[in-house]
C-alpha cells in the first residue's frame, strides 16, 4: 500500500499473523523522485491502531560532525533527496523474536556467496568489540550507524572487501546481536542518497526508458531539470551528509535479503545496482547497455558485483530479473572484448584501468610518462568476475582467468619478479613514447620499472600482515579461487605466498573478510 506525494512516497506493508491478531506493520518514508527539487523538512507521528507508536521532529536534522561541504549552521536538513528509511510496529501482542540460524556450509554450497572456509572459528573477542561499536553508533531515521558516511575515505575499513567484515563475522558466528547489526546496517542502506524511481512507473529509474541520463551532469545527454518548488517555500537545498562513489561501495542488502526475503531489502539492492550505472558518463556506459566503465578498477569491480547480486536473487517473474540479468551480460562481453582485443597483455594486466593515479605529486613529464595500476584492485575484479561465474554467468570465466594471470605470474617467475614485491601498492604497466602507449609484456620490465626506476625506494611487500584485508590476504583468496578453477601455475604462486603468512589463521579469526577456503 503506497500512498504518494510531489515530494514523498509513503509505503505501507502489513503482515498478518493468528487470523489477524497480531499485525506487522512496515512503515518506508522515501524522497525517490529523479527530479526531486531538495530536501524536505517534516515532523512525524506514526499511529498503529489508534495508538502513538512513534514521534520525530525535525526529520533530517544532523546532530553529529558535519561533513566538509556542509555548513554547521544548516543542521536541519530534512529529508535528504533520494534518501529512505524504515520503521517496524506491532498492532496486538509482539510476537517473540525469533533465530535462525543457517549453516554457512549451505548457504556456501548455494554459490551465492563466496567459498569461505567454513572451519574457522571467529575470534569472540573481536565480534564483540564489533557488536559494542555497532550499539554506540548513530541508528535513527536517515543515520548511518558502522557505514562510512564519506565513502571515499581511504584506509582499511570494515565496509569494503566481497562483503562487510561485520557481515562475515556474523556468517561464521551466527550470533543473534550480530545478525541485528547485519539487518540493521541493511535498514540503514536506506539513508543514503541512491534511491531514484520513475514517477510513471513507480520502479527504479531504468536506463533502458531513459538511456541518456546520467546523475552525471557532465556526462548526461537528456536533462532533467528539478520539479519547480517555488509553490513550496519550505523545500531546503539538496544537500546529504553522504557521499557515495562506486570505488569503495560496500554491499548492505544482499545477506539480509537473502535471509529474510524481505521487499525492503530487495529493492535496496535494485536501488544500489542501479545507481552504480547511473552516475556514469552516459556515453562512456553505452547508454542503455549499463556499462560499469571506465572507472576505478575497484569500482568496476564492486558495481559488478551489485549488479550480479540483483540480477541473481531477483524473484523470476520480476520486471528488474530481466533488466539487471542483460547489464551483467553487457559487461561480462565488454571484457571479453577486451581480453581478446589489441589492448590485453601477455602478463594479464587490465590495461584499460591503468593511469597516472600512483603518480600523482611527480613532474608533469613523469605523470605523463608511467602508466600506472594496482594490483589489489585487479584482485577484486577478478574476485567479482568469479562471483559471477558462481552466481550462474559462465561468461565470465575466461576474463576472471586473465585478471588472475598478473597475481600469478608475479610469484610465480622469480629469476625476472622477485616475489617478495609481489602484493605492492601499485605496479609501473606501461609508459607513453611519443605519444603512444606502450604496455609491458615481460615479468622483467614488470618488476624493473616498477622498483627500480620509478619506485626505488619500495620496500618488499611479500610479509605477514595483520590484518584479513590486506593486499596479502586479497592476493590469497583470489589465489584460492585460481586453484579451484585450475589456472596453469595457481598452486604454485598460493604456496610461495602463503610460506610468508605463518599468522594467517590468527589473522582471519579476527578478520573473515576474505577467508576463503583452501
Amino acid at each position: 500500500m503506497a500512498t504518494s506525494t510531489r515530494n514523498l512516497l509513503v509505503l505501507f506493508g502489513l503482515r498478518f499473523f493468528k487470523g489477524g491478531k497480531q499485525v506487522r506493520v512496515e512503515v518506508v518514508v522515501e524522497s525517490p523522485w529523479v527530479d526531486v527539487p531538495g530536501n524536505i523538512p517534516y515532523d512525524l507521528t506514526v499511529s498503529v491502531g489508534g495508538k502513538e507508536v512513534f514521534a520525530q521532529t525535525d526529520v533530517g536534522y544532523w546532530k553529529h560532525r558535519m561533513p566538509y561541504w556542509l555548513k554547521d549552521k544548516d543542521r536541519n536538513l530534512g529529508h535528504f533527496a533520494h534518501g529512505r528509511w524504515r520503521k517496524v510496529f506491532f498492532w496486538g501482542d509482539e510476537p517473540p523474536e525469533t533465530h535462525i540460524r543457517y549453516e554457512l556450509p549451505y548457504l556456501v554450497s548455494t554459490l551465492l556467496l563466496p567459498p569461505y572456509d567454513t572451519d574457522i572459528v571467529i575470534s569472540k573477542q573481536r565480534l564483540e568489540r564489533g557488536l559494542k561499536r555497532w550499539e554506540q553508533s548513530p541508528r535513527g531515521i536517515l543515520e548511518n550507524g558502522i557505514i562510512m558516511a564519506y565513502f571515499p575515505t581511504t584506509g582499511g575499513r570494515e565496509d569494503l572487501g566481497p562483503y562487510p567484515t561485520w557481515t562475515t563475522r556474523y556468517l561464521f558466528s551466527r550470533d543473534w546481536a550480530a545478525w541485528k547489526m547485519v539487518l540493521g546496517t541493511g535498514e540503514l542502506a536506506g539513508s543514503f542518497p541512491v534511491h531514484i524511481r520513475s514517477r510513471k512507473t513507480g520502479r527504479i529509474f531504468s536506463i533502458d526508458e531513459h538511456p541518456g541520463y546520467s546523475l552525471n551532469p557532465r556526462g548526461t545527454l537528456e536533462k532533467i531539470p528539478p520539479r519547480a518548488s517555488d509553490d513550496r517555500p519550505y523545500i531546503k537545498p539538496k544537500t546529504s551528509p553522504y557521499q557515495v562513489d562506486n570505488a569503495h561501495q560496500p554491499s548492505l542488502a544482499f545477506v539480509p535479503y537473502l535471509l529474510t526475503g524481505e521487499n525492503y531489502y530487495l529493492e535496496e539492492m535494485y536501488f544500489w545496482a542501479n545507481w552504480c550505472m547511473l552516475i556514469q558518463n552516459a556515453a562512456y556506459r553505452q547508454k542503455q547497455a549499463g556499462l560499469v566503465t571506465p572507472d576505478q578498477v575497484r569500482g568496476e569491480a564492486w558495481a559488478l558485483r551489485q549488479l550480479v547480486d540483483a540480477a541473481k536473487i531477483s524473484p523470476d517473474a520480476h520486471p528488474e530479473k530481466r533488466y539487471f540479468d542483460s547489464k551483467v551480460k553487457n559487461n561480462l562481453d565488454y571484457y571479453r572484448r577486451f581480453i581478446q582485443g589489441p589492448d590485453a597483455t601477455e602478463l594479464g594486466t587490465y590495461t584499460i584501468g591503468a593511469s597516472d593515479a600512483y603518480v600523482r605529486g611527480r613532474s608533469p613529464q613523469e605523470r605523463r610518462k608511467w602508466l600506472t595500476l594496482a594490483p589489489w584492485q585487479q584482485n577484486f575484479l577478478a574476485w567479482s568476475l568469479d562471483h559471477a561465474v558462481r552466481a550462474g554467468y559462465p561468461a565470465a570465466a575466461e576474463p576472471r582467468d586473465y585478471f588472475t594471470r598478473l597475481q600469478v605470474g608475479v610469484l610465480t617467475h622469480p629469476d625476472d619478479f622477485d616475489p617478495r614485491y609481489s602484493v605492492p601498492y601499485f605496479f609501473v604497466v606501461g609508459e607513453r613514447e611519443n605519444e603512444e602507449k606502450r604496455y609491458y609484456t615481460t615479468w622483467k620490465e614488470l618488476f624493473e620499472k616498477t622498483f627500480r626506476v620509478v619506485s626505488p625506494d619500495t620496500k618488499p611487500s611479500l610479509s605477514d600482515s595483520n590484518y584479513g584485508g590486506s593486499y596479502a590476504f586479497i592476493a590469497r583468496a583470489v589465489l584460492l579461487n585460481a586453484v579451484r578453477n585450475k589456472v596453469s601455475d595457481a598452486d604454485e604462486a598460493l604456496k610461495v605466498l602463503e610460506a610468508s603468512m605463518p599468522s594467517r589463521s590468527k589473522v582471519l579469526r579476527e578478520d573473515p573478510t576474505w577467508a576463503f577456503a583452501p
